[in-house]
């Protein structure tokens, strides 16, 4: 089978960014029941591009669904949900100009630079760990006896900031000429038509966020700020938008923030006032800012990693007490968004999914702690949406997850109403208050992640009526994400009775001829079941939590 298509003449390598996308899905901020698992084959998708292959048309992608998430502080940011098709075209167009514009980069930028040394294509970056030690360690070593100021700033709002256009001119900037020249324009106007088709509101502002091939471009749009920070003089270091700069002195430091604000000015872009601070190494008070931003684990960590580095059951049941303390402390200082929380918290998961140790091993002070801070820390649903899938919940434990979603005053974000139903669905929590909810849910549709999460909920637990009163109700759900998660409820209904009279005439392009594909593969099955671990993997294969 072929690997690729072309697309006004420019060669994309559809397998190649499948492979990428799959491993990019671990971070969305709305996780698929099936991860994709149906869809993301090369044979679906190239049969879903076959009208663009060999054609001079462009392509044209679907509207994002825009989705608010909390962050910390109870503000909100949006997340663009895009269809999964259009996805693995963008990471294609992507990877055609990644190779030539990450050599643009100066070795003092760090994260998504792209790992040129991959041994497997799949891996689209750097390892994040190596990076971030690399970024603390080169920022670390400037600071001397004649360098003891440090400039510590971040962007407002990055993602959402970056203007199409200008993102389009500081690409047109590296167009090489030659051979590459007419596929780089090409690639380059195709990649304006999807971000445009994408932004909020036909704004023509803001990139989705969470995704690979959206952070490799949003660094190319920072280099020519990166470039003038650099040229004027200063030890400039970047990790995405934590920029830090060395200087002699405070005053040094001043003009350095104002010379970066002006060039960041120039691209629609800004600091973030909260998180800017000047700190000299003399004072002991800023010495100590300044080693904290260095953020080296603890030494609890140190010796956590160790003992599960072991891969011996008695030394990771040593670790987990000491998890335990680590997670808790972290919880009670707010501190969940914390690369050492998110360590914590995945280590334990991974623990969790190991039946012989979760036996021996009591979760409940977490468990506990966890649920309690929900309504006061929504920003981390999401972290702490995975541990609750991997261990073991108590009726009690349930009453408390459903007693937030029914309660009008206390559930507030769609976001975490969304993790909170795919939670009960995921536990097989069936109660007719709930089914009762859920089924109101989908006929006001009140929000789009709520409304795909109780059409899950729904098709998982409730009777055959209730799941052809989701098929009834399709041809309302207008966005991708309800329409996929209505599609995975409805899934084993009969195609002839109920799905073609209402389902069928109103699929989105992507998702058409996916229902025989689910209805057959995944009978009776509404989510991937969570992978168990034996001890000698619970230390493989961990993400870069701690970068």
């Amino acid at each position: 089978m072929k690997k690729e298509i072309t697309i006004k003449g420019l060669s994309l390598n559809i397998d190649r960014a499948i492979k990428r996308v799959k491993l990019d899905l671990k971070d969305d901020w709305f996780q698929d029941p099936l991860k994709y698992d149906d869809l993301l084959n090369l044979e679906f998708v190239l049969k879903k591009l076959a009208k663009y292959d060999g054609k001079m048309e462009d392509y044209k992608a679907g509207r994002a669904t825009h989705v608010d998430i909390p962050k910390p502080g109870f503000t909100i940011r949006y997340s663009s949900e895009t269809d999964i098709i259009d996805r693995v075209v963008f990471q294609a167009l992507v990877d055609v100009i990644a190779d030539d514009l990450d050599q643009l980069h100066s070795n003092h930028i760090y994260s998504h630079r792209v790992n040129t040394k991959r041994e497997d294509e799949k891996y689209f970056f750097r390892y994040a760990v190596e990076e971030w030690r690399k970024f603390i360690t080169d920022t670390s070593l400037e600071l001397g006896s004649e360098n003891n100021v440090l400039l510590l700033t971040d962007l407002t709002n990055f993602y959402e900031n970056i203007g199409i256009k200008d993102l389009m001119d500081v690409l047109d900037l590296f167009i090489p000429t030659g051979a590459k020249e007419n596929d780089y324009k090409v690639c380059i106007d195709m990649l304006k038509s999807i971000l445009e088709s994408w932004s909020e509101r036909n704004t023509k502002r803001g990139i989705p966020q969470n995704r690979d091939a959206s952070s490799f471009i949003a660094n190319i749009f920072l280099h020519p700020v990166d470039d003038a920070m650099q040229k004027a003089g200063y030890k400039y270091f970047r990790y995405m938008d934590d920029i830090r700069i060395v200087c002699k002195t405070k005053f040094e430091a001043k003009r350095a923030l104002k010379c970066l604000i002006l060039e960041l000015r120039r691209k629609g872009l800004n600091v973030n006032s909260k998180k800017t601070i000047i700190l000299d190494y003399d004072n002991a008070k800023d010495r100590e800012g300044i080693e904290k931003s260095f953020q080296n684990p603890d030494k609890k960590i140190e010796q956590i990693e160790a003992f599960l580095k072991s891969r011996n059951a008695r030394d990771i049941q040593i670790a987990v007490p000491m998890l335990r303390t680590k997670v808790l402390s972290l919880i009670d200082n707010d501190n969940t968004l914390d690369r050492e929380f998110r360590y914590c918290i995945n280590r334990l998961e991974r623990i969790a999914r190991n039946e012989k140790l979760a036996e021996k091993i009591d979760f409940n002070p977490i468990t506990k702690r966890i649920l309690s801070e929900l309504v006061d820390q929504p920003w981390s649903t999401d972290t702490f949406a995975r541990y609750l899938n991997s261990v073991k919940l108590s009726d009690e434990d349930i009453q408390v997850i459903k007693g937030l979603l029914l309660d009008k005053e206390k559930n507030i974000y769609e976001w975490q109403s969304f993790y909170l139903w795919c939670l009960l669905t995921r536990h097989e929590y069936k109660e007719a208050e709930l089914i009762k909810a859920a089924r109101s849910n989908i006929e006001s549709l009140n929000d789009i992640p709520t409304t795909a999460a109780s059409c899950l909920y729904l098709g998982a637990n409730g009777d055959p009526n209730d799941k052809k009163f989701i098929a009834e109700n399709f041809k309302r759900f207008g966005d991708h994400l309800t329409q996929r998660f209505a599609l995975i409820a409805v899934k084993d209904l009969s195609y002839t009775a109920i799905i073609k009279p209402h389902v069928q005439d109103h699929i989105l392009d992507s998702y058409k001829e996916s229902y025989k594909p689910l209805s057959e593969k995944y009978k009776n099955q509404y989510l991937l079941p969570i992978e168990k671990l034996q001890e000698d993997d619970i230390y493989e294969d961990l993400p870069d939590d701690i970068s």
